[in-house]
């Protein structure tokens, strides 16, 4: 029998520097390390200091390295004991998260271009309430990667309009699992949420929901002051509270000042998803008077229009995708009293809510989601290593 050699085509070896892997991030993981065309590692720490972010590193063994790490008070600077000689003999790419507080992403990613090693840097055009001086020194870093993976298409025009030209610069549209979100949804019936909400005794009331941690920046008091007036008329209203932390006793004093008990149910910290859901299914508007991000695609993955205010500077970049009266309403940022107009604007428009919150829906099932960030994160490899 004759033998027939064949060359195995050897699969690239793509390593991910970050600081962590967050639950949120699970379902992208998932896909990237099922591809076909990369072998994937990702090189990340445990935890990060000050930050109340799970990380899922523990359930994929075989991809994942952990490092240790060293920092300064309240991360301002952080360096990572990367294994340098392992990286720079084994992997064909670098895909390194673009924060230069990181000095090891700082140094990795400067040796790098010194020794012509293939790099992505995943970066965003502006985190919420950045310094404008280290800003400035972002950009010009930034700028010196041929390749760049952004959040979201606004990040796309930022870059451009400040003559990024000649830099291939991808969107992941920076999303959650929306195909477990909607699995997650598709198993409660009209009956079953009904009965549930009877349970809960929260049946005929007009639920608000916000998700978040209870800390100073979410100006959640402003929800408060605003109960304060509107359940007057509106005694039905019900808000929502999910999630725990420095503020927790300071708005449970206010409920009381403001004779609010019947009005707000504070639930704590809850993280499943099958557990947020008829919270999220049960309520018609997201309150999220603070800095906002990936909760933006929460509430739209449920069809709720979402409240907040209109200063993108203090947003992350998925605020980019809000749109005033299409999926969501703004109003001026730290203005009380547009706050008060904003909510009660929506809720006069109660009979237009489904149809503004579809519109929500329908970008993040479509476009904006962790199984376009996997196609993107591979499409932009394959150019990276073309």
């Amino acid at each position: 029998m004759q033998l027939i050699n064949s060359e195995v085509k050897r699969k690239r070896k793509v390593a991910i520097l970050c600081g962590l892997m967050p639950t949120y991030r699970k379902g992208f993981y998932d896909r990237i390390f099922d591809n076909e065309l990369f072998e994937i590692s990702v090189f990340c720490q445990e935890n990060l200091n000050n930050i109340n972010l799970k990380s899922i590193h523990d359930l994929y063994p075989q991809n994942v390295s952990i490092v240790k790490s060293f920092s300064l008070r309240n991360e301002i600077a952080t360096f990572q004991l990367l294994p340098y000689l392992k990286l720079f003999k084994n992997y064909d790419l670098f895909v390194i998260e673009g924060n230069p507080r990181n000095l090891s992403h700082l140094l990795i990613s400067l040796l790098s271009l010194i020794f012509k090693k293939s790099v992505i840097l995943w970066t965003m055009s502006h985190s919420s309430g950045s310094n404008k001086h280290l800003e400035k020194i972002r950009l010009i870093w930034t700028k010196m990667f041929k390749y760049m993976f952004v959040y979201t298409e606004f990040d796309i025009d930022y870059y451009r309009n400040r003559k990024f030209y000649s830099n291939v610069i991808l969107s992941m549209n920076n999303g959650l699992d929306q195909t477990k979100i909607d699995l997650i949804k598709s198993k409660w019936n009209s009956d079953q949420l009904i009965d549930w909400q009877l349970d809960r005794n929260i049946n005929n009331r007009f639920c608000i929901l916000s998700t978040a941690r209870l800390e100073k920046k979410n100006n959640f008091e402003f929800v408060l002051y605003a109960l304060k007036k509107m359940v007057i008329h509106n005694p039905s209203l019900l808000w929502i509270l999910i999630g725990d932390g420095k503020e927790s006793d300071k708005l449970i004093n206010l409920v009381k000042e403001y004779n609010l008990e019947n009005n707000v149910l504070f639930l704590g910290e809850i993280y499943s998803e099958e557990e947020l859901c008829p919270w999220f299914l049960s309520s018609s508007l997201f309150l999220h008077p603070g800095s906002i991000g990936l909760s933006l695609m929460h509430a739209f993955g449920y069809g709720l229009p979402v409240i907040t205010h209109n200063d993108s500077n203090n947003h992350s970049p998925e605020f980019s995708i809000l749109k005033n009266n299409f999926n969501g309403f703004t109003y001026n940022y730290r203005s009380q009293d547009g706050f008060i107009n904003c909510f009660e604007t929506a809720l006069e428009m109660k009979e237009q809510l489904k149809e503004i919150g579809i519109n929500g829906y329908e970008i993040v099932k479509y476009k904006y989601n962790t199984s376009h960030m996997a196609d993107a994160f591979l499409r932009i490899c394959t150019l990276a290593l073309s």
